[in-house]
């Protein structure tokens, strides 16, 4: 899969779960202290032709969210290197 390919999903996506996505890996970024973000599946988030966003992928990014405290959580540094290869 190309980037440009991830990119124009991306922006077809609908906008709360793009911000939804900009916000977490933001506050992230941003926060000095070690900050920890939740793990979930994409699904929970997004859905595309049926299959889950991981499915449509094959598994080739995470996608990282503040959320539901049963998902298992990550450092901030692990987010800041999810921004470096997803533009959101």
């Amino acid at each position: 899969m190309q980037t440009d390919d991830l990119d124009n999903f991306l922006k077809s996506l609908k906008k709360p779960a793009i911000q939804m996505l900009r916000k977490a890996i933001d506050e992230a970024s941003q926060n000095e202290e070690k900050f920890y973000v939740k793990k979930a599946t994409a699904c929970r988030i997004l859905d595309c032709d049926n299959k889950t966003f991981n499915e449509h992928f094959a598994g080739r990014i995470d996608v990282y969210y503040l959320g539901d405290s049963k998902m298992k959580r990550y450092l901030r540094s692990d987010v800041e290197s999810l921004a470096n290869k997803v533009k959101v």
